[in-house]
Formats: C-alpha cells, structure tokens, sequence
C-alpha cells in the first residue's frame, strides 16, 4: 500500500528518481502483490509504473482504452451471462470474475505480438477460480467445447507453473462472430 502511494506522487520527484522508483515496482513490488494474490495492486502498480517508464505509450493507451471503456463492459457483462448460463448446468463450484486487461498487460500483448493496439482482440478477461486442479480442466473443457477456442492461444500454466508457482489454464475462445475473450 505503501509503495502504491508512493507511484501515485511521483510526479513531484525528478524523473531520474521516478524512472529507478518505476523500475523497482514493476520488478520488484508488482510480483510480489501477484505472488500473494493482490492482482488489483499489482495492475495498478504495472500501470503507475508503464506510466513512469513509457509516459508516451501510457497516454495513448489510456485514450484508446478509454475510448471503448463503455463496450468494453458492456461486452464483459454480456460474456459473464453467456459463459455462467453454460456452466450453471454443471455441478462444479466456481468463483467468477471479469475486468478489462490493465495498460501494462496490454502493452506487453502488443510488443509480444508486434501488433498495434488495434489489432489486440482480446482486451478483456474472465477469471474463473475453482476448489481442484479436476475441477479447473473441467472447466476448461465445458468452456472449450461451448466456444470456439483461438488458434495458438491455450497455455496449461498448471503443467508447467510459472517461475512464481502461478498456476492456471489460460484461453481464449470465440464468444460468437468476432467476440473474442480470455479466459482464465
């Protein structure tokens, strides 16, 4: 909390202090709030940070992204609808929850997939949190065999966890026509 306050008041440090302090959370803090489950903090810190380290970058996609706020939850609510309609006829416990993507992980998707903004179909995400690792494959299943998964964009994190043993199925599936949604 600490250092969230402190990004929220950079503006008043010289920007060389700004840059190493921006560094430092997005190196340090932000996976740490991640490691611990505090995925609001760690978005908020990505994007103070991106904000410090790319200010350029950071406003244009805080124009665009701004710009389809409105569908963009739009869009969130009436995935939420469909995907719970599916899974409500199934027997498993599941937390759900949804949220556009933060600056920073878009950001990342379009340097990872040397696209432009424009062309990152995917800039909302669904979390679905499940008691099992049976329970999460399931889920996965139910959701797959429903909506039309996206060529090349399955990732088992819960087979090969990542470095900081975060562990969940990653896909994106085709809602109907170009609806396009991560789900996690």
């Amino acid at each position: 909390a600490d250092r969230k306050h402190n990004m929220e008041t950079l503006e008043f440090l010289s920007e060389e202090r700004r840059k190493r302090i921006a560094e430092e959370t997005l190196t340090l803090y932000a996976p740490l709030a991640q490691r611990v489950g505090m995925y609001e903090l760690k978005s908020s810190l990505e994007d103070l940070s991106l904000k410090y380290l790319e200010p350029q970058v950071y406003e244009k996609l805080e124009k665009k992204m701004g710009e389809t706020k409105v569908r963009t939850e739009e869009f969130l609510n009436k995935s939420l609808q469909k995907i719970e309609s599916i899974l409500s006829a199934h027997p498993i416990s599941y937390r759900v929850s949804a949220r556009p993507k933060n600056f920073h992980s878009v950001y990342r998707k379009m340097i990872r997939q040397n696209k432009p903004f424009e062309e990152i179909q995917d800039l909302a995400g669904i979390r679905l949190i499940t008691d099992t690792v049976e329970h999460c494959y399931a889920l996965l299943g139910i959701i797959q065999s429903n909506f039309q998964p996206v060529e090349n964009s399955f990732t088992d994190y819960i087979a090969l966890p990542k470095n900081n043993l975060y562990q969940s199925l990653h896909s994106t599936v085709r809602l109907s026509g170009d609806d396009i949604i991560e789900i996690q």
